[in-house]
C-alpha cells in the first residue's frame, strides 16, 4: 500500500482506512488533509433547505468529500445562535461527526438501502439523507424524546423509534447500518 503524501501526524492504520474507504486519490488526500488540520475547533453546519448564496457566517474552506449544503466555520462563528438555527434552517454538528458519514458517498451497490439505528440528534442522519438523495434511508431512534428532534429534520416515511434489538420489527433488510451509540 504506498501513500500518496508522508504524513506527520496520521497513522498508518488511519491512511489505510482512508484507502479502504475512498478509490480516488482526490478524495482521500482530502479526507487525511481533514484529519491532519484538525486541531483547531470546526463546525459542520448543514443546510435543512436550500443554502443562500450568502451564509450569515464566514466559511471556511472545507473538505472536497463534503457536500455542497455543508459548510465549515471556525471558532469564532457561532452558527447555533443564529436566525437561521432558530427558524430550523441549519443544524450544527461537531465535523468529527461528518467522517462517519463519508463512506456513504462511496457505496458502491446499486442500491443500498441504509439505516441509522442511532440517529438523534439528526445531523448524521440528515447527511445520509441528502447523500442517496431522498432514497434508501432509514433512521431510527429508540428513545421518544429524541426521536421528536428527528421529526424536525425528516420526513416521518423514513423514520423509525423502534428497538434496535427487535430487528424482525424493521420493515426492510439493510445493505449497511450505523450505529454511533450514546
Amino acid at each position: 500500500l504506498r501513500m500518496e503524501v508522508e504524513r506527520k501526524g496520521i497513522s498508518r492504520n488511519i491512511e489505510k482506512v482512508a484507502h479502504a474507504i475512498f478509490s480516488d486519490a482526490t478524495s482521500r488526500e482530502a479526507f487525511l488533509d481533514a484529519i491532519q488540520e484538525g486541531q483547531r475547533r470546526v463546525t459542520a453546519v448543514t443546510w435543512l433547505c436550500e443554502p443562500p448564496v450568502e451564509r450569515p457566517y464566514e466559511a471556511l474552506a472545507k473538505p472536497a468529500w463534503l457536500p455542497e449544503w455543508i459548510d465549515v466555520v471556525g471558532d469564532d462563528a457561532r452558527p447555533g445562535k443564529s436566525a437561521e438555527h432558530d427558524e430550523g434552517k441549519i443544524y450544527c454538528l461537531d465535523l468529527s461527526s461528518t467522517f462517519a458519514c463519508a463512506p456513504i458517498a462511496e457505496i458502491s451497490i446499486d442500491t443500498p438501502l441504509v439505516v441509522d439505528m442511532c440517529a438523534a440528534p439528526g445531523g448524521k442522519a440528515k447527511y445520509i439523507y441528502e447523500s442517496l438523495q431522498h432514497k434508501h434511508f432509514t433512521a431510527n431512534e429508540i428513545n421518544s424524546s429524541r426521536f421528536g428532534l428527528l421529526k424536525q429534520i425528516l420526513p416521518a416515511n423514513v423514520l423509525l423509534n423502534l428497538d434496535g434489538r427487535e430487528a424482525s420489527e424493521f420493515p426492510k433488510k439493510y445493505d449497511r447500518i450505523l450505529i454511533d451509540a450514546p
